[in-house]
């Protein structure tokens, strides 16, 4: 099966993630699995990755609020991939996709038997933490249909340790007349341990391998916030059970700008807090570029284990003039020394969420007592 073989050539996150990306926007990979991914995405992508197994790729996602475009490829060392093309439409919340799968080969008579398939998708949010996803591919050979359902619990907050998960799952199954029916299963985790890094695993089910039918890859990922910019880095392993010369190493790095964002900036940076004074004050300023009005908003104060400490919100658009934060949580008590990093979250009034974390400031000192 040709979406098979190809659908196995994408960067490192997904791979950590257990390829359960039918619901997932973040990468230019997405637009591999799903087709509506394109107008998920928030932000003008670029990304590119390369695997020790010989294959390399990358591409382009620009979302618009009335058609978004998504173009990318991947190729291995024998010049053998797929390349994707990909439009998608926003309504409200609810996205939808068509897009075209065009197999590629340096092989004169391998050609002959290459044709591109039509693959189409939607995806939509049950709630502000919860997506699903759902993609039929080969959709001009319907006797060789596949679909995949996928759903994504993305950066719901676990109690106790105040950190932020997120988990995917994928079920795929292959409807063909004259091809052994192919099931498959996968599963993604994603935690930040201490912010800006990320810790991600899958596992992967295959009844249909008998050499190897479980897989448990895992990855790591970095992510670098400059005002309207994000440099993401990530790396995987496809599976940490293998023997280390099985171990295959994948590379990638995202880089997304333009497009609709909400980042917030904060001034001075550094704080000095002294025993004997009041705690220094730090200006935070909300700033937003969106396609709609703000129905809603949160705003999260946390450490760079993900431990929240002040939460600010409300409906509607948030304040327009900066607001100042005294170095104290939820019960006016002081903070420790430490870095402190935000978390930014705004539902529009057309159902699309934004989110976004970044450094805050920096607090020298604690305060007596502290």
């Amino acid at each position: 099966m040709i979406n098979f073989i190809f659908s196995l050539m994408v960067g490192p996150h997904p791979i950590s993630m257990g390829s359960a990306y039918n619901a997932y926007a973040e990468r230019v990979d997405g637009i591999f699995f799903n087709p509506s991914a394109a107008s998920m995405a928030s932000r003008v992508m670029i990304g590119g990755f390369y695997s020790q197994s010989g294959y390399y790729g990358g591409g382009i996602v620009i979302p618009n609020r009335f058609i978004s475009i998504g173009l990318a490829s991947s190729l291995d060392t024998t010049r053998n991939g797929t390349i994707y093309g990909v439009l998608a439409r926003n309504f409200s919340g609810f996205n939808i996709g068509l897009g075209i799968q065009y197999p590629w080969t340096s092989d004169t008579l391998s050609k002959k038997n290459l044709k591109p398939h039509i693959y189409g998708g939607f995806s939509f949010y049950f709630s502000d933490y919860f997506m699903f996803g759902f993609t039929a591919e080969n959709l001009d050979t319907p006797n060789a249909l596949s679909l995949r359902f996928g759903i994504q619990l993305a950066n719901y907050p676990l109690p106790v340790i105040g950190r932020s998960l997120a988990m995917t799952m994928d079920l795929n199954s292959t409807f063909a007349r004259n091809v052994k029916s192919q099931d498959l299963a996968s599963i993604g985790f994603e935690i930040d341990p201490f912010y800006p890094l990320f810790l991600r695993f899958g596992y992967n089910y295959n009844p249909n391998d008998s050499i190897i039918k479980h897989k448990i890859p895992a990855g790591l990922g970095l992510i670098y916030v400059y005002n309207t910019v994000d440099i993401l880095g990530d790396v995987s392993v496809n599976d940490i059970k293998a023997e280390s010369k099985n171990k295959i190493w994948t590379f990638g790095l995202t880089v997304k700008f333009f497009g609709y964002t909400v980042w917030a900036e904060s001034s001075p940076k550094i704080i000095e807090v002294l025993p004997e004074a009041e705690a220094s004050v730090t200006k935070i300023c909300f700033r937003y570029i969106l396609p709609s009005k703000v129905s809603r908003w949160t705003f999260n104060i946390t450490n760079r284990w993900g431990k929240i400490y002040k939460t600010y919100w409300g409906d509607g658009p948030p304040p327009s003039e900066c607001i100042y934060w005294h170095v104290v949580d939820e019960e006016g008590k002081y903070v420790g020394k430490g870095f402190y990093y935000y978390e930014f979250i705004v539902r529009t009034e057309d159902g699309k969420i934004y989110k976004r974390r970044g450094g805050l400031v920096n607090v020298k000192k604690g305060v007596k007592g502290i």
